[in-house]
């Protein structure tokens, strides 16, 4: 069975350098990373940020390159 690493907004605003109020914001208005509501708290898979982090712009962008190069475990770290 595969393990799913779920993130609260405190430690993903930790992680990416945000204030919590930058997450629900991106929340309302439909950006950021993919967020799920568990039994009324607000979680992030650790896939779904780490696919957001290395191409925001997914949404308004060419999808398939971004999931097929973090698919592929392509990252812009050197």
């Amino acid at each position: 069975m595969k393990h799913i690493e779920l993130l609260t907004g405190k430690q993903l605003s930790k992680m990416l350098g945000i204030p919590e109020g930058t997450l629900r914001y991106w929340r309302n208005v439909g950006l950021g990373p993919v967020w799920h509501k568990l039994e009324g708290s607000i979680r992030y898979d650790l896939v779904d940020v780490e696919a957001y982090s290395f191409c925001p712009g997914i949404y308004g962008g060419t999808p398939w390159l971004c999931v097929s190069a973090v698919a592929s475990g392509i990252t812009t770290s050197q």
